[in-house]
């Protein structure tokens, strides 16, 4: 049934006349799109609003960082990029964990991510550009990354997202087709999943929480990053929907060309999102997401299948509570319901950058012979420079799965993170 729905979802968008959209009431440009206020607002960990976190520079309580002494070369080096249509960035950064049991884990992640506009002035309603990031990711001082602590404590889900040793891959270069000032973003390429269904403004290891049950969901068994395409089609200034698919074997390491066309497993999902701007709140993104993902003839891995909602919503400037609820037949992630949920604030703190979150989740297992398990997580992100971040945190484990004799793991967090 969901899988119907996704294919006739794909034929309705690829049947749109771009010139049936209502002009929006004023065309957003290139900059514009950088400030959160498009729709759909771009995921944390999206190429965008990687580009938006590296330009923006915020103060911070101490004036000058780590690579202050470079910065100056590389907003010159931007700037002459610029003339011919290429934006770049780059982030690194250090996660280091360590749980009540002893347990510890650190690893570091290193992005370049950019665009090269070819098609099109920076302000043109149908401007294309090609997309690109790659990354590499080690371990430190551990022998044991980040990635791999969960599976010490015995936990269904990750104390992180990402973190995890790997070589210098490509994860992310595809073509983006802008039409008719943003009305409808065409995709085609290798593309992640998380950064176009079921994302939450929370949703980022690198800036905000780091167990997985929020910068993550793992009740979604969402494929690595694989050939495929997105579209997303804005109705109304407050409505869009999103569909699409890709390779469902897809690596992050590899191109995907043999399992793409070869095998032809494939994740297809749709996502219909409205965004209201609320009086005397502020921006709000309520998501409801449907995913189905083939069986996997070169991995092994079962199908799967199952829905997510989503939401985050300004109550003032600075405060964004969050929810979100997902079920899935549990076959690959092993997970068949969860829900997570808490609050964040940012700005005004020590800097007008800094932010505070809390949050808890909750996780049924597929194998109902197993117990519930549960995750609280509290942390605090300080803007030491403009381009270097500071974050602690601790998280708590309740019941962990597959130590049924822990009642509670306790895992301290620490996080360095520096953009360019």
């Amino acid at each position: 049934m969901i899988r119907s729905i996704l294919v006739a979802s794909t034929a309705v968008l690829l049947s749109i006349n771009t010139g049936a959209f209502s002009e929006p009431t004023s065309a957003p440009s290139a900059v514009d799109a950088m400030t959160l206020d498009v729709t759909p607002p771009p995921a944390p960990e999206s190429i965008d609003q990687k580009l938006a976190d590296a330009e923006a520079r915020p103060a911070g309580i101490l004036k000058y960082g780590p690579v202050s002494l470079i910065d100056p070369y590389v907003k010159q080096m931007n700037k002459s990029l610029e003339d011919i249509g290429l934006k770049i960035g780059f982030a690194y950064t250090a996660v280091y964990q360590v749980a009540s049991g002893g347990s510890d884990a650190a690893g570091g992640d290193a992005d370049l991510f950019g665009d090269w506009r070819l098609l099109g002035a920076k302000d043109d309603p149908n401007r294309g550009a090609m997309y690109f990031a790659a990354e590499y990711r080690h371990t430190i001082f551990s022998s044991t990354p980040p990635a791999g602590l969960d599976t010490e404590i015995g936990s269904m889900w990750g104390t992180t997202n990402g973190y995890s040793e790997q070589d210098v891959a490509l994860k992310e270069f595809y073509w983006q087709q802008n039409i008719s000032h943003d009305r409808l973003i065409l995709r085609v390429g290798k593309i992640d999943a998380e950064n176009y269904y079921n994302s939450n403004y929370w949703q980022s290891d690198s800036k905000y929480f780091m167990n997985q049950a929020f910068s993550s969901f793992p009740v979604r068994a969402f494929p690595s990053s694989g050939l495929g395409w997105n579209a997303t089609a804005k109705f109304t200034d407050e409505w869009y929907l999103s569909t699409g698919f890709q390779d469902a074997q897809g690596k992050k390491t590899e191109a995907g060309f043999d399992t793409f066309f070869d095998d032809f497993n494939l994740f297809s999902a749709i996502e219909v999102g409205y965004t209201p701007t609320i009086a005397d709140w502020g921006r709000g993104t309520y998501r409801f997401t449907a995913w189905y993902r083939d069986a996997g003839e070169s991995t092994g891995t079962p199908h799967d299948s199952g829905f997510d909602i989503s939401i985050d919503q300004h109550v003032s400037e600075h405060l964004i509570p969050f929810f979100r609820y997902g079920a899935g037949q549990g076959n690959i992630n092993g997970i068949e319901h969860m829900a997570s949920g808490g609050v964040g604030w940012e700005g005004k703190l020590l800097t007008k950058s800094d932010v505070i979150g809390l949050g808890g989740a909750w996780g049924k297992p597929a194998d109902h012979g197993l117990d519930d398990q549960f995750s609280l997580e509290a942390f605090y992100r300080l803007q030491v420079s403009p381009d270097n971040q500071f974050t602690i945190g601790y998280q708590v484990i309740v019941d962990p799965v597959f130590e049924p004799g822990d009642d509670l793991v306790g895992v301290f967090e620490i996080r360095w993170r520096i953009t360019l």
